[in-house]
């Protein structure tokens, strides 16, 4: 059976959450002072990790050499004062 979760994002570094291989991310806001992933998935499945990164606006988006990004949401914060961008990050 196919599930959201809601994760805590981490800015600053290339993050991992464990979630399966067909995991989808469905939505990336703010709640209160904190950023969130929601991803669907099924539990029941094999784990693997979704390695993700956030870019505030205006910040290289420079990723190790043997990765790719591709960007999946952007999202306002503080009544639009900041804009973050979340990326995920694939191995070449």
């Amino acid at each position: 059976m196919r599930l959201i979760h809601k994760f805590p994002a981490v800015v600053g570094t290339t993050a991992q959450i464990k979630v399966t291989r067909d995991a989808k991310i469905v939505h990336f806001a703010a709640q209160g002072q904190e950023l969130c992933i929601w991803v669907e998935f099924d539990p029941s499945r094999e784990e693997e990790f979704l390695n993700y990164r956030i870019f505030a606006t205006g910040e290289p988006i420079q990723p190790p050499v043997e990765l790719e990004v591709g960007h999946r949401a952007s999202c306002l914060m503080m009544d639009g004062t900041y804009v973050w961008h979340l990326y995920e990050v694939m191995p070449r």
